[in-house]
């Protein structure tokens, strides 16, 4: 299915790979859901699908997928629920996801949908350059919290 989406080995469907993807979804294919919501997410008419993507999200981050925690909480801070957003980025930084770890360290130091605390975000920044997000070391240098600071 992924295939057909790419264009791996066969020109690129998104049409055909979103109906193998609804079917697999419909099935309760954590994964499935997962691309189905991608897909979805990418839409020209976003508008009309967003809410289908964030549901999609949903179910495969409860089924415990750290990306689709991920792409559920990016997508409720694009909505402006940073409290939603904190909860989804901290289950994917507590699975060891540097991108979260990061995103949930710049939560606390804006406080964005938690009290602002500028310790407990250095601790999650430290925790996601130390495994090896790059934008959570270029913020600890320019802030000379890096391990040096």
């Amino acid at each position: 299915m992924s295939c057909t989406r790419k264009g791996t080995g066969t020109p690129a469907d998104t049409a055909e790979a979103e109906k193998w993807f609804a079917l697999a979804a419909d099935m309760g294919v954590p994964e499935a859901k997962f691309r189905l919501a991608s897909i979805y997410r990418e839409r020209k008419d976003a508008e009309g699908h967003r809410e289908k993507a964030e549901a999609l999200y949903r179910e495969s981050a409860q089924c415990g997928m750290t990306e689709a925690m991920f792409n559920l909480a990016a997508m409720l801070c694009e909505r402006g629920d940073h409290a939603g957003a904190v909860g989804w980025y901290r289950s994917a930084a507590e699975k060891n996801d540097p991108d979260s770890q990061f995103f949930l360290g710049m939560m606390y130091l804006e406080g964005k949908g938690v009290m602002k605390d500028p310790k407990e975000g250095i601790t999650w920044l430290r925790v996601s350059a130390d495994n090896g997000n790059e934008m959570a070391r270029e913020v600890l240098a320019k802030a000379g919290k890096d391990r040096h600071g």
